[in-house]
């Protein structure tokens, strides 16, 4: 950040976004999603307020990082980051 001049409120702004700090890391994730069918439906359905549909999806989105919670009932984001990021990619 001082490197780059960022502040914090600049950080948090560009947080979310392709281009931002965490671009890389955010668009591998999105890729690695789209190459699962299966979980980006799954994924698309949690961001519109669905719950995770099975112990499985809890289990594989926990291991590819997604999901954070020790079982499907105490699911949720890893971090708000993804849930944004995800939701700008997949909104229909």
């Amino acid at each position: 950040m001082r490197g780059n001049g960022l502040s914090i409120g600049a950080l948090e702004a560009q947080a979310d976004h392709s281009e931002g700090l965490f671009g890389d890391h955010l668009r591998r994730m999105l890729a690695a999603l789209l190459n699962n069918p299966e979980l980006t439906d799954i994924v698309r359905a949690m961001l519109q307020g669905r719950p995770c549909p099975s112990e499985t999806a809890f289990y594989r989105l926990r291991s590819a990082g997604i999901l954070a919670g020790e079982t499907l009932e105490e699911n949720q984001w890893r971090c708000p980051i993804y849930a944004t990021y995800l939701k700008r990619h997949f909104s229909d």
